[in-house]
């Protein structure tokens, strides 16, 4: 699944930013090459994460919505590619909206293979559970991160807690 993800993410950046943009995030960063025990379907949340910071940073917008894009653009691309894979999870996939990217997945020159390699990455409920559950759950982090913390003035409340110890 890295490979799937990794792939959108650099036709997403190509797409949005250019060509030298994903080479300079893509070949200048030190992306976690992970354990030896993880498996190669699994989601990526740390592997990703570097790549969408350092996007981030180059590009000024949130990792969010780099990410919502990136989620759209690859529930697009799955539905386009394998519209049978698509259609037989199309309940979680549903969970990620897949609009306003249709003018660039247009473009995609979509062979045999692709359709082969989603049906292999996703064919089975638990895979498909799996991309779209992280998917959700990196968007919900980075969701976190943005909202700022409420800050409530202390100084009030260190003078109503000395006023009652005296």
């Amino acid at each position: 699944m890295l490979g799937l993800l990794v792939t959108e993410f650099v036709n997403m950046v190509e797409a949005r930013f250019g060509a030298p943009v994903a080479d300079a995030i893509l070949f200048g960063m030190d992306v976690p090459a992970g354990h030896d025990d993880e498996l190669l379907d699994t989601y990526p949340a740390a592997q990703l994460q570097v790549l969408f910071d350092a996007l981030s940073r180059r590009v000024g917008e949130t990792p969010h919505a780099l990410l919502q894009q990136l989620a759209s653009r690859l529930v697009g691309h799955i539905r386009i590619a394998n519209p049978d894979v698509f259609a037989r999870h199309a309940d979680l996939f549903g969970q990620i909206t897949a609009d306003g990217d249709d003018v660039v997945l247009r473009s995609y020159e979509i062979d045999e293979s692709e359709a082969e390699e989603i049906e292999l990455l996703l064919g089975e409920r638990q895979q498909a559970e799996r991309l779209v559950r992280g998917l959700l759950d990196d968007l919900a982090r980075y969701e976190r991160r943005r909202v700022p913390a409420r800050r409530y003035p202390a100084a009030a409340a260190l003078m109503h807690v000395r006023a009652l110890m005296r």
